[in-house]
């Protein structure tokens, strides 16, 4: 008996950064879908998670985990949701942060505050895709969002932060990240083998703690994926 439970991250997992899947992943996943069990855990909200993949995906997931976990739907149906409560002088540190950056653009929506979380981006969550390029290129060598992980968790203990997607920053409390969706999981399938695929689950990544948590609590398997492209490639040597 097939036991196994996928868990996918959306942005640069499932869909190009911040664009609607292709044609041809569509294509290939939804035949996938239908044979097997799965779930979406994306640090994005609800809305978000939709303008990238369509009702017919999101239909035949078991569920979706949205804002790192924060929320969780079944059927459209909100199971639950947590809330993040900042602690004092956090929202105008970031808003210092802003200020400070030597990287010249700012396009608005800086300090995103989601369920459970708050999404921070310099270059702001209202860039075309040609300034997010631009803030990812530049942000590769200033290495600013690493940087700005490490203070954070040193300076505020009641903030874990990590690198999101291509420009920003996930705010959340310690252990109300992504990795408290392989515990809500086996709260409903308790003899699941977890296989986890996302685009950031090395340190300081998103999908970190979802990656830590199922292969050292849980003896599952978490693979890193490059792009949608590479994860039909790995689908497919998987089932």
């Amino acid at each position: 008996m097939n036991n196994k439970v996928y868990i996918f991250d959306v942005d640069g997992t499932l869909t190009p950064p911040r664009q609607q899947a292709t044609k041809e992943f569509l294509s290939f996943f939804e035949t996938w879908a239908k044979e097997n069990t799965f779930y979406l855990c994306s640090g994005s909200d609800l809305e978000k998670i939709k303008e990238q993949l369509p009702e017919s995906i999101l239909n035949l997931a078991s569920g979706v985990f949205a804002c790192m976990g924060n929320a969780f739907y079944v059927d459209k149906e909100k199971i639950y949701q947590k809330d993040f409560i900042a602690p004092e002088g956090f929202e105008r540190y970031l808003s210092s942060k802003l200020e400070h950056s030597k990287f010249p653009l700012r396009t608005g929506n800086h300090i995103e505050k989601r369920i459970g979380m708050w999404n921070f981006s310099i270059v702001g969550r209202n860039a075309t895709l040609e300034e997010r390029k631009k803030y990812y290129v530049w942000d590769q060598s200033a290495n600013e969002r690493e940087t700005a992980v490490e203070e954070i968790n040193r300076m505020f203990p009641e903030v874990s932060a990590t690198a999101g997607g291509e420009i920003s920053i996930d705010l959340n409390h310690p252990g109300q990240d992504k990795s408290q969706v392989a515990r809500e999981i086996l709260k409903i399938n308790p003899d699941a083998s977890l296989v986890f695929i996302g685009d950031r689950t090395l340190p300081g990544g998103n999908d970190y703690a979802l990656a830590k948590e199922i292969t050292t609590n849980y003896l599952g398997v978490s693979i890193q994926t490059e792009s949608w492209k590479e994860t039909i490639s790995i689908l497919r040597t998987l089932t």
